[in-house]
Parts: C-alpha cells; sequence; structure tokens
C-alpha cells in the first residue's frame, strides 16, 4: 500500500484537500485496494480455501485459535505476535491477525507481491485520473 503523504497529495495535485476530503479519500483507495487483493488472491484457490480464509478474516470466535493451534502450534513465539503486539494487537484481534497472515503465508506465499502490484495499478490509475 502507498502512502498517503505530502509529496502523494503534490503529486495529485490535492495538497489544498481538507483534512476531512484526504481521509474519505483514503478510505476509498484503502477500499479499492482490498477489492483488488482479494479477487487476485483468490484466483487459483479452491472454494474450500477461499471459504475458510474468509471464515479467518471474519474472525469467527475460535476459528482462529483452533486454526493457529493446529496449523502453526508455535505461533506465540513467532517475530510476527511479537511484532503485532509492539503494534498494540491484543486478545483475539492479536489472534485474528496473525491467523491471517500465516494463512495467507501457507496458501498464497505470493501474497505480498500481489498487494504491491494492486496497489501499484491502483496508483497509476489515481495519477492518470488527476
Amino acid at each position: 500500500m502507498f502512502e498517503f503523504n505530502d509529496e502523494f497529495w503534490e503529486s495529485i495535485n490535492a495538497s489544498d484537500f481538507t483534512p476531512s476530503q484526504k481521509r474519505k479519500f483514503e478510505e476509498k483507495v484503502r477500499n479499492e485496494t482490498e477489492v483488488r487483493v482479494g479477487r487476485e488472491l483468490s484466483k487459483g484457490l479452491s472454494k474450500a480455501q477461499v471459504e475458510e480464509f474468509e471464515t479467518i478474516i471474519e474472525g469467527a470466535e475460535g476459528y482462529c485459535a483452533d486454526w493457529l493451534n493446529e496449523n502453526h502450534p508455535e505461533h506465540r513465539d513467532s517475530k510476527l505476535y511479537a511484532i503485532l503486539e509492539k503494534q498494540g494487537f491484543v486478545g483475539d484481534a492479536l489472534i485474528n491477525e496473525l491467523a491471517c497472515v500465516f494463512w495467507l503465508e501457507s496458501n498464497r506465499p505470493d501474497y505480498k507481491q500481489i498487494v504491491k502490484m494492486c496497489s501499484e495499478e491502483l496508483r497509476r490509475e489515481i495519477m492518470l485520473m488527476f
């Protein structure tokens, strides 16, 4: 995902947007990025994999913890666990985020490249619009 910094706003001639306009624009871009990433990630996955990932994303009660215990029993000792804790994730939010990332690493090891590709594609489109 690209940053919405001063350089970005200047590059699209929108440095005079109000903070409210910027927040709305950022939200729309993030939502569109999520849709595009989701569409790309689902390509090549089985229906069962898509359903499993949807359950993880939705944070179904107890599901993520059970999934982690079964698939990544060492998750509490992982670097990612420590990073997420430092970022302020706690409880179910921490477990759900861990399950999401570990699931992606197991089932779509190219997910970081997909996020980057979709973000760059959307950024190019935005630059062309302005």
